[in-house]
């Protein structure tokens, strides 16, 4: 069987998305299921799965439908996991948006955004996008163990920076690959739009810094995969 020179089309699919507020004296002892709830932050129909945990220098407690909350002394993490859709409701940003409109307060000075996905080859293609990366895999076997390997790149914009990591797990069952990447971005003191403003246009815009991830994502794999595909 044989496969393309390079595969420019990947089914992506989105496993993980959280968004963090950066800033000063975030109160962690604060953020808990009821304050969440009296803000109208979190929906009354909301259920707080078991093990909350409330401090005073860090907080952190989940919902049934797959929001997890983390707060720390300068972070608050609004974190997703479950079978994400750019076209579809996505809470986590949604979740921040209502925070800072709800505290109506400017100590925020950073937004970080991550995202966690799954890569694939597209169903018209008739080998496993997992298969390519074994045979990348097979250079690497010590002592007939296959190792897990990974491949990073960096991006320092004038308003951001971005990080993107690809990785294959050492098994060779999963016909995937995973990616992780991360945006952040510092918040301008001096712009005409407010700290709470700058906010809510990150979360609102977050599907641009995900598309661009995506697209890092797919040249990293296609710079590491074997020329010509599986022969």
């Amino acid at each position: 069987m044989e496969g393309p020179t390079a595969l420019r089309e990947l089914a992506v699919d989105l496993q993980m998305l959280a968004i963090g507020l950066v800033g000063i004296d975030v109160n962690p002892q604060f953020i808990n299921p009821a304050t969440l709830l009296a803000n109208g932050v979190v929906e009354p129909s909301w259920v707080c799965a078991p093990g909350a945990q409330i401090g005073l220098t860090e907080s952190n407690f989940s919902y049934t439908n797959g929001v997890q909350v983390e707060a720390a002394d300068d972070t608050l993490t609004f974190r997703q996991f479950g079978r994400l859709s750019a076209d579809g409701t996505v809470l986590s940003p949604e979740l921040a948006k209502r925070f800072v409109n709800a505290f109506d307060d400017d100590n925020w000075f950073a937004v970080g955004l991550e995202f966690l996905a799954r890569l694939s080859v597209t169903e018209s293609e008739q080998f496993s996008l997992a298969s390519l990366w074994d045979r990348v895999g097979e250079r690497f076997v010590r002592q007939d163990v296959s190792p897990g390997y990974s491949v990073s790149t960096f991006y320092r914009f004038a308003d951001r920076t971005m990080s993107v990591n690809i990785n294959r797990g050492p098994t060779g069952q999963q016909r995937y690959i995973l990616c992780s990447g991360s945006v952040h971005r510092n918040l301008d003191g001096d712009a005409s739009e407010g700290l709470r403003d700058q906010v809510i246009q990150i979360c609102t815009n977050w599907v641009t810094d995900w598309e661009e991830v995506i697209s890092a994502a797919t040249s990293l794999v296609n710079a590491n995969l074997p020329v010509g595909g599986p022969q």
